[in-house]
């Protein structure tokens, strides 16, 4: 295991895919931990004599129809979208992998129950299932993010069930058994540490999406209130002035964009190294 985890390293840092992804992560989230020391301006103040100034010296991404500055809100807008984002994927993660564990290595009807019920959730559009949960306990970013935690676990609980059963059926776990070591320790020390890069590569790449499904969700009116510094919100707001004060938009928007990009690029070529040292 220990030879493994170090090829694992090296293939990592062989790699310019996750050099550069993981670069452009460490980046971005030191600007979102300085956020409020690198906002120019206070992104709640508004000043109705500086309405839908351009991007200039004086306010790099312009101003909004209110005169708030759209630089110093964006960035302050990034700390609340990626802790909403991580939060809401880490819950989901968590749980997902507690159930989907449990149900792939106990088997039997057990798992049987569980998979039905995953199966249901996974019946209807997950977007629009979040957007249902969202309006039925009132718009707010909390109320997002439980809509998002409940939609994802059945994906962790899928894949963990996947990988469980996977891995329970390697020698070492029946050597496991044959010792006496209990149902518990089999499963905590011997098969959840062989996922754990499974899913740190589905949560990388969740964690782009769900700062996408967050953003949306603002858009459509279930998430921040119009007075938050939030990217989708910002974009909500700004789209009326798109062909007419562009900026308004613009940068909230490629802000999600690169977000995105970033978390998904660090997800995909982690699981392209995965794979190459599982071969």
């Amino acid at each position: 295991m220990l030879f493994s985890q170090r090829i694992l390293v090296r293939k990592i840092l062989e790699s310019k895919e996750c050099l550069v992804a993981l670069v452009a992560l460490c980046t971005l989230i030191v600007v979102t931990i300085l956020s409020p020391w690198l906002a120019v301006y206070d992104p709640g103040k508004t000043d109705f004599y500086h309405q839908f100034l351009p991007p200039s010296s004086s306010h790099f991404f312009g101003t909004d129809d209110v005169g708030r500055d759209i630089f110093s809100r964006v960035l302050v807008g990034s700390r609340l979208s990626i802790r909403v984002a991580i939060i809401a994927t880490v819950f989901a993660a968590a749980l997902g992998t507690t159930i989907g564990a449990v149900a792939g290595f106990w088997g039997g009807l057990l798992d049987e129950l569980v998979m039905r019920f995953t199966d249901i959730f996974l019946a209807f559009p997950v977007f629009m299932m979040a957007m249902v949960i969202t309006a039925a306990l009132g718009a707010s970013l909390n109320n997002a993010m439980v809509a998002i935690i409940a939609i994802w676990w059945t994906s962790y609980a899928r894949v963990m069930r996947g990988e469980v059963l996977d891995v329970k059926q390697n020698q070492y776990i029946e050597a496991a058994h044959a010792i006496g070591a209990s149902r518990i320790r089999i499963l905590g020390r011997h098969i959840l540490p062989n996922t754990v890069m499974t899913l740190i590569v589905k949560i990388s790449t969740d964690t782009g999406y769900a700062i996408l499904w967050t953003a949306s969700l603002s858009f459509l009116g279930l998430g921040a209130s119009p007075t938050t510094p939030e990217w989708g919100m910002m974009v909500a707001t700004g789209r009326p002035y798109l062909f007419t004060h562009w900026w308004c938009p613009t940068f909230p928007g490629l802000m999600i964009f690169l977000t995105v990009l970033i978390f998904t690029s660090l997800g995909d070529s982690l699981d392209r190294v995965l794979h190459t040292v599982k071969r």
